[in-house]
């Protein structure tokens, strides 16, 4: 795919730095500043505290941020040209770089305002990604699950999307609030673990990797499992960061990952699973009885084997190291 310029006629401040910038914030004037930074929500005490610090000498001593951290000007890029045209309006954009380098989410400001944000795939399997996730908002959209007000343009014939501002919220949010949001997928269809189209295709995966420890697990988990399990439409990421708890009730985003006939348990072992690794820091026997009092499922080895083996197929799809997953797995099935 071709390279494509994302940058309005504005000055940038790279985060953390230009060379490998996760983010790039528009830095014209206070409200600008104010805005940009809500496309920056980090989760670690260090990055928030970062964040607060040049966030408030961005609005309230701005001439000493340009002094002190590298600032530089850009133009109107021919994509930001094609939306102001779009919307007879001038848009300020800011841009948040997605760790598997795949896509990028731009932040689209317009009279001081947030209009949106837009997500644009830069590879093949970003774009792969945004139709999947295209296609999961319509679907959900349609019969009722979630109300996200999509608009879907092509640029260079190439799809993308924009959302509106989602008002809300990303923390302090409960458990019993994530479990009802949840519960709101599920289907009325109950089936053996071994009939579930999401078991099918991790077994395939496995069986074409030839990952046979894996796949020794995962005979074993269908072995003794007893119980039947509800078919969902699986979010695929469901993480906090993922989610915001807005003033009409939750809102997820960020489908890329979506499945249509997903199985239960999958996104809600996902959510806790990541606050205790990544947020809490908590080892595999720690992490294996956090995830466990959060479920509080009966076979909760079976479902968090499951889990931990559809991460490690993930993985390998997104080229991503897997050894935590693989270890866990291994220490629970030990």
């Amino acid at each position: 795919m071709r390279d494509i310029s994302f940058f309005s006629d504005d000055t940038y401040l790279s985060i953390p730095n230009r060379k490998n910038p996760k983010v790039i914030l528009a830095f014209g004037n206070k409200i600008m500043v104010k805005n940009s930074f809500q496309i920056y929500n980090p989760f670690s005490t260090k990055a928030k505290l970062f964040k607060w610090v040049v966030r408030f000498f961005g609005i309230h001593f701005k001439s000493l941020i340009l002094k002190l951290l590298d600032v530089q000007k850009h133009q109107n890029s021919e994509f930001i040209n094609f939306l102001n045209q779009e919307y007879q309006t001038k848009f300020t954009a800011s841009i948040y770089n997605a760790t598997l380098k795949d896509k990028v989410v731009i932040q689209l400001q317009s009279e001081g305002s947030i209009y949106g944000y837009a997500k644009f795939p830069i590879n093949d399997k970003g774009l792969n990604n945004i139709k999947n996730e295209i296609y999961a908002i319509e679907l959900l959209s349609k019969i009722e699950i979630i109300n996200l007000e999509m608009k879907t343009f092509k640029f260079h014939n190439t799809p993308f999307f924009i959302l509106p501002d989602l008002q809300g919220h990303f923390e302090n949010i409960s458990d019993n609030e994530i479990y009802q949001f949840v519960e709101s997928f599920k289907k009325d269809k109950l089936l053996k673990l071994k009939d579930h189209h999401r078991i099918i295709e991790i077994r395939d995966f496995l069986e074409a990797q030839n990952l046979i420890i894996e796949l020794d697990i995962l005979k074993s988990v269908l072995k003794t499992s007893k119980d039947y399990y509800s078919e969902v439409y699986e979010h695929g990421d469901f993480a906090p960061w993922n989610i915001v708890k807005t003033k009409n009730g939750m809102a997820a985003f960020d489908f890329e990952y979506f499945v249509e006939n997903g199985l239960e348990y999958l996104d809600i072992i996902k959510y806790h699973f990541q606050v205790g690794k990544l947020l809490k820091g908590k080892n595999q026997n720690d992490l294996y009885k956090y995830v466990s009092d959060k479920i509080g499922v009966s076979e909760i080895r079976e479902m968090l084997s499951l889990f931990l083996l559809k991460e490690i197929m993930n993985c390998y799809q997104q080229n991503k190291a897997s050894d935590f997953e693989t270890k866990m797995l291994n220490f629970i099935n030990g």
